[in-house]
């Protein structure tokens, strides 16, 4: 359930964001189309990056626990963006980490979804974390009412704050999911 519910607080505020970060390096960076499809190729490849060092860092501290840690990263790399005064070079790399970080952790948290609940269930979980992908759509549209009302920057922080609690929600799970890998 709380993988569930993070995931779908993940897509509500991504949603707000990530079909905008085209536009916000348009509209706030000056950025023509070809270095803004660069930071969104950035991302990927990064996040593929980031995605065997993810899985190095859950041996340490938790599949959870390392989730957390990239969430909270990319609320913190996604704040900065926030701040006017961040100069552009530092906004595109915050948005390339940012992006990176997110990216990185579906992963995992499919894999603890799939080792700690019976294999009878599997399916309905997993398209219940898959909900997030529909609530992109609708958060979308309250992403662009709110970017008309009160700019890109104040509604990314609603993103960050989605986010935020996208991670919070996942500490619980922290205690019950073990070190070492994701096996129960």
């Amino acid at each position: 359930i709380l993988i569930s519910l993070s995931s779908l607080l993940g897509g509500l505020g991504s949603g707000m964001a990530y079909k905008f970060i085209p536009m916000f390096c348009w509209k706030e960076l000056g950025l023509s189309p070809i270095p803004t499809h660069a930071i969104i190729v950035a991302q990927q490849l990064a996040a593929t990056v980031l995605n065997f060092a993810i899985g190095r860092l859950a041996r340490w501290i938790g599949p959870i626990g390392a989730v957390v840690l990239f969430i909270g990263g990319g609320v913190a790399a996604l704040g900065a963006v926030c701040v006017e005064a961040t100069p552009r070079a530092v906004v595109v790399g915050l948005l390339i980490l940012r992006g990176a970080l997110m990216n990185s952790t579906a992963g995992l948290t499919g894999a603890v979804l799939n080792d700690h609940v019976e294999k009878r269930h599997r399916a309905k979980w997993n398209m219940s974390a898959q909900f997030r992908q529909v609530t992109w759509s609708g958060s979308a549209f309250a992403g662009g009412a709110l970017i008309d009302a009160i700019g890109y920057r104040k509604t990314f922080l609603f993103t960050c704050g989605f986010h935020a609690a996208m991670g919070l929600v996942l500490l619980p799970l922290v205690a019950v999911v073990p070190r070492g890998g994701t096996a129960s």
